[in-house]
């Protein structure tokens, strides 16, 4: 049981990783405006800010700004769960593609 454990946690932690690989592409830091938040390496950038709030939500700007905070201060904390995640991999855990390949693999006969 231990086993399968270790590997759901990893599958999910491959997930993760994979599901933000869009913040270790530095050839769109120039397409998406300006930079509202930064951990280590990974970037937060106004336009993906976007979609937070919609006109029809009637907020006021106290609450659109504690809106936007709490959502800035969740990303920053998801990116250095990352962060730490793939620090503590080590070189084997860090080949994510074979990884993923098996397990689809797995899943697809089970």
């Amino acid at each position: 049981m231990r086993k399968k454990s270790k590997y759901c946690l990893s599958i999910l932690l491959i997930s993760l990783v994979c599901a933000s690989c869009h913040f270790f592409d530095n050839s769109e830091k120039e397409d998406k405006g300006k930079v509202v938040a930064r951990v280590y390496d990974r970037y937060l950038y106004e336009d993906d800010l976007k979609g937070l709030l919609s006109q029809k939500d009637n907020l006021n700007s106290r609450d659109s700004l504690s809106i936007v905070q709490n959502f800035i201060n969740l990303w920053a904390k998801d990116q250095l769960m990352l962060y730490k995640a793939e620090f503590n991999l080590n070189e084997n855990q860090k080949n994510f593609e074979a990884q993923i390949t098996k397990y689809k693999n797995d899943h697809l006969n089970y």
